[in-house]
């Protein structure tokens, strides 16, 4: 898996890279967060209940984000052949039906 003998290169290859990409990340963040206008925008929250913004930030839009993952992984899972016979209109395969992976 590693080699033999075991080399170091490819994951300090990747350590570089992931090292640059975060400073680009910071640093154009911290040149967007100095921006003036950004101070005026961060007076202007909407949320004064800091229960109500954690149950927001922590729960509801994990909830949803959750909900579109797991569709694109439904999408991603879809059998192409059964699509194709879908839009062409050709007769359909008979599959085996599985319910938690064990024959219906």
């Amino acid at each position: 898996m590693a080699g033999d003998p075991v080399q170091c290169s490819a994951w300090m290859g990747q350590c570089a890279l992931y090292i640059m990409i975060m400073t680009f990340e910071k640093t154009i963040i911290i040149i967007v967060l100095l921006i003036p206008q950004w101070k005026e925008v961060a007076l202007l929250n909407p949320i004064e209940n800091p229960q109500l913004e954690l149950a927001i930030v922590m729960l509801i839009v994990p909830f949803f984000v959750n909900i579109l993952i797991s569709a694109d992984d439904e999408m991603e899972e879809s059998d192409a052949e059964e699509d194709l016979r879908r839009l062409t209109n050709l007769k359909p395969i008979k599959k085996k039906k599985h319910r938690f992976g064990l024959p219906v």
